[in-house]
């Protein structure tokens, strides 16, 4: 599952991937065969429409 989170453009590098890092593993937790990929995005910039990750699947 691909999942978007919007995040501070302040805050550091460090900072971001820690709350990606503990979003996933709470994903993992409750869903343990899942497949996920956590994109960070600054808040209020809209992503390209040809981003693939934006993509609905068929699965």
């Amino acid at each position: 599952m691909n999942v978007h989170i919007e995040l501070e453009g302040t805050q550091s590098l460090e900072a971001a991937h820690a709350t990606g890092a503990a979003l996933r593993r709470a994903i993992l937790h409750a869903y343990p065969n899942a497949d996920v990929m956590i994109h960070k995005d600054p808040v209020g910039v809209k992503p390209h429409p040809d981003d693939p990750s934006r993509q609905v699947s068929d699965r």
